[in-house]
């Protein structure tokens, strides 16, 4: 919830971040925010592959019943779809004239931070899941 309110925010001063600088310096973040977030997606799309396949386990199902497994599911399912708006709004990024590119790399960094946190907290979750199945 406090990233709903401190994001409007974070993407201003992303923005004023990247007026300095040139376009190229832009194309070359949203490039490289691109090529992260790509990573990163990766990661939370096998980590959702793992947790589908221990399904049956007697820990997951416990946790399906408390509602644990829910909350981190939907947290990974969060990381991914912000993951996904780093990579469009970067990717778009790199075809847009100047103005449109910084906002577009404001976005992507915004978007990045949020997934990462986001990702930190289902990580969380997940390694204690991993660590107590037997």
């Amino acid at each position: 919830m406090v990233l709903l309110v401190a994001s409007p925010v974070a993407a201003f001063y992303a923005h004023e971040a990247l007026a300095p600088r040139s376009h190229a310096d832009v194309l070359s973040i949203c490039g490289t925010l691109a090529s992260i977030a790509g990573t990163l997606l990766g990661f939370v799309i096998a980590a959702l592959s793992i947790l589908t396949a221990v399904m049956d386990r007697k820990l997951v199902v416990n946790l399906r019943l408390t509602g644990h497994f829910e909350r981190m599911l939907k947290g990974l399912y969060l990381a991914a779809v912000l993951f996904m708006v780093v990579l469009s709004a970067a990717l778009v990024s790199l075809f847009l004239p100047e103005v449109y590119a910084r906002i577009g790399g404001a976005i992507s960094a915004v978007a990045q931070a949020n997934g990462l946190v986001a990702l930190a907290a289902s990580g969380r979750q997940f390694y204690l899941t991993v660590v107590h199945l037997k």
